[in-house]
């Protein structure tokens, strides 16, 4: 069976190499009990693991059944020392917590069979070794007698080829170490037994041949190399079988409970974060999305030309502002439609300005025009208190919420009224004018908070009769024919204060207002001499800015988080692998499968992480809920925290199906990765009894 040519292993220590074997050379047969004696520390551990495949060789070769052993892939010695080995230790090395059922059939459920077919065979060893009784106990219940029995009784059940004996009597009295020794001689006659032990009496009574140890090499005495016919049966198909991975996951688990809980909570509060971050996201779009025409400056924008003047002498110019011809504000506007361009009556009726409420002085306050004041297409997106004006007049306004904060009581039916007194000219020609302005307040719109003070709206309409029926007596008289306020600001220069400096552009409808929202982009884009502004532009340009850095302040922070997340995962899963090693290795040495000894120490940081990635999709609700008070009550931005929970970027359920893949994700490459390098340590220095 085996031919042992010039066999060398060295060990590589920061200080030294050491040859622990040398030139070893020596036959096997496929049966009988063969003895390997030495002195502690004298190789014989390691010269098992060699010939179970557990280790490669430095130098020489080991042939089994004619091939080169360590020219075997991993799945081939998987499957050689899964069906052809059988291995039993001087401390046992059961499962502590597995009942002795569990313990004998480990090989079996290793190989993948039947679960009848398992059953059937451990009840006939159980017999056969007097512990049927024990069936049902854990292992670490056990006597040292007990657990040896069990050893034997696991290592012999697959019916292997080869018996790997490591002082298996070391731990046992005399009347179970004869029990023990009677079984391999037993078993000796139909499987090759190796056993390497110090015992010159055991080896004396039982061993057809021995083999000395001293200084790394071997010294058969009179036994001659044995060569037999070569085996080259392959070894069956493997079934897949997981009853054992439940069984030590489970138990596992249950172990490490306290790091499972950290390891949930630290995983929970990543993957929070992570919903928070992808909430604001989603709520800071959507909110400037639906919140932007929420405010009723939306509508209307302020058209004027902007001109660089060079100043003599000097490097610098300066940018002056004016109206633009009107044919040119018209024609920048056609092409939208729904829009039109109108006079700018600020300077006869100031955007900002003090004013009184019921006869009490109050303080300044923005005054804006609204084309139509009786929102007849556009109330159903504000929320309103009281009741909007029924006609385009300067009887009635209408206040934001910001306005009426002010008060204790609400400004709704009271009014407002403030005098405005000009003198004008033109050629030369000097005039007054008095207006009296009286507003009723007949309701409170809530509009889009960001940014938002306190303001008055009115008609534009209204502004307009009454500019156009204010009539300029001297101007008038001096030109012979009737001069309105409105005829003044219209043959005005574009660079006179009468002309506001600009034209005020309505548009009539929602999507108007956007296609003019995109003009004054295209043209700011462009750096065009025209100009088209807003304050609700400006609100928006701000918004857009603020979230922005808030998610890009945060990204850091997320990088930071999940790196953190990935790391507590690697740490909790390469700990539970070391509390764990010496499991591993009995599963390396029984021949269980990488991938499924690498997911018995993956699967608790998966089972971790979607744990916590439900938990955090659980609380959504709530993420929303607070997340958006929260915010709002930081900065006065409401429903900043939106989580769908439907379709996103048109993928169904998206938080559902991305954040637990993103979890696996991370569990998985976090525990991986570590689990890596632990199982490049050597599993086998576990085993060793020496």
């Amino acid at each position: 069976m085996f031919e042992v040519k010039d066999l060398g292993k060295k060990f590589v220590t920061s200080s030294e190499t050491k040859w622990v074997l040398r030139h070893v050379g020596f036959s096997l047969p496929s049966k009988g009990l063969f003895a390997i004696k030495g002195t502690s520390g004298s190789g014989k551990s390691t010269l098992l693991n060699l010939l179970s495949g557990s280790l490669k060789p430095d130098e020489g070769e080991i042939l089994l059944d004619g091939r080169k052993l360590h020219r075997f892939s991993e799945k081939e010695l998987e499957d050689y020392r899964c069906f052809s080995c059988g291995f039993i230790y001087q401390h046992f090395n059961l499962f502590e917590e597995l009942s002795v059922f569990e313990n004998v059939a480990m090989p079996l459920s290793l190989q993948g069979k039947s679960k009848k077919e398992i059953t059937n065979n451990v009840d006939k060893y159980l017999s056969l070794f007097q512990i049927e009784k024990l069936k049902g106990k854990k292992a670490s219940f056990l006597s040292g007698g007990e657990k040896q029995r069990v050893a034997i009784a696991r290592a012999v059940i697959s019916n292997p080829k080869i018996i790997f004996a490591d002082e298996p009597t070391g731990a046992l009295d005399f009347h179970n170490e004869k029990i023990i020794m009677d079984s391999l001689k037993e078993i000796s006659k139909s499987c090759l037994v190796i056993l390497v032990s110090h015992n010159q009496r055991l080896i004396d009574t039982y061993a057809d041949h021995v083999f000395l140890l001293e200084n790394g090499q071997i010294n058969c005495g009179n036994v001659p190399y044995i060569i037999e016919g070569m085996n080259e049966a392959k070894p069956p198909k493997r079934k897949s079988s997981k009853n054992w991975l439940k069984a030590l996951l489970f138990q596992n688990y249950k172990r490490e409970g306290v790091k499972n809980v950290l390891s949930i909570v630290s995983s929970f509060i990543g993957f929070s974060a992570l919903l928070l971050s992808f909430g604001f996201l989603i709520g800071s779009q959507n909110t400037i999305k639906s919140e932007k025409r929420r405010n009723l400056q939306y509508l209307s924008a302020s058209v004027s030309i902007q001109e660089s003047k060079k100043i003599e002498g000097s490097p610098l110019s300066l940018t002056q502002q004016g109206r633009p011809d009107y044919y040119d504000a018209y024609n920048l506007v056609k092409d939208i439609g729904g829009v039109t361009i109108q006079t700018d009556y600020s300077y006869f009726f100031p955007i900002y300005g003090p004013y009184s409420l019921n006869g009490l002085l109050q303080k300044e306050v923005s005054f804006y025009p609204v084309f139509d004041i009786t929102l007849r297409e556009r109330k159903d997106i504000f929320k309103i208190e009281g009741r909007l004006p029924k006609s385009n007049d300067l009887d009635s306004v209408i206040v934001n919420k910001q306005f009426a904060d002010q008060f204790e009581e609400s400004p709704i039916g009271k009014t407002i009224f403030f005098d405005r007194d000009f003198e004008v000219s033109y050629n030369q020609v000097r005039d007054y004018v008095s207006l009296p302005y009286r507003f009723y307040i007949s309701a409170v719109v809530e509009e889009f908070s960001f940014l938002n003070t306190p303001k008055v709206y009115y008609s534009y309409s209204g502004l307009d009769q009454l500019m156009k029926s204010t009539i300029l007596e001297k101007i008038s008289s001096a030109k012979g024919k009737e001069v309105s306020v409105y005829d003044l600001c219209e043959i005005c220069q574009g660079n006179s204060p009468y002309s506001s400096y600009a034209y005020w552009a309505f548009a009539h409808n929602e999507d108007s207002g956007d296609k003019l929202k995109n003009l004054s982009l295209e043209l700011e884009n462009s750096k065009n001499k025209y100009s088209v502004s807003s304050a609700a532009y400006a609100v928006e340009t701000s918004y857009q800015s603020l979230t922005s850095a808030f998610l890009t302040s945060i990204l850091p922070f997320l990088a930071i988080e999940i790196a953190g997340v990935a790391f507590i995962i690697s740490f909790l899963a390469y700990s539970s692998f070391l509390s764990n090693k010496k499991q591993a290795a009995i599963l390396f040495a029984m021949g269980a499968r990488n991938g499924d000894t690498k997911a018995l120490y993956q699967m608790p940081s998966l089972i971790n992480s979607l744990i916590a990635a439900i938990l955090s999709i659980a609380l959504i609700p709530i993420f929303n809920k607070y997340g958006s008070l929260l915010i709002s009550h930081l900065v006065g931005i409401e429903r900043m925290i939106t989580i769908p929970l439907g379709s996103v970027y048109g993928i169904p359920f998206f938080v559902f199906l991305v954040i637990p893949l993103f979890a696996a994700i991370i569990a998985l490459i976090g525990a991986g990765l570590p689990l890596l390098k632990a199982r490049k340590s050597s599993l086998v220095e576990e085993l060793k009894d020496e």
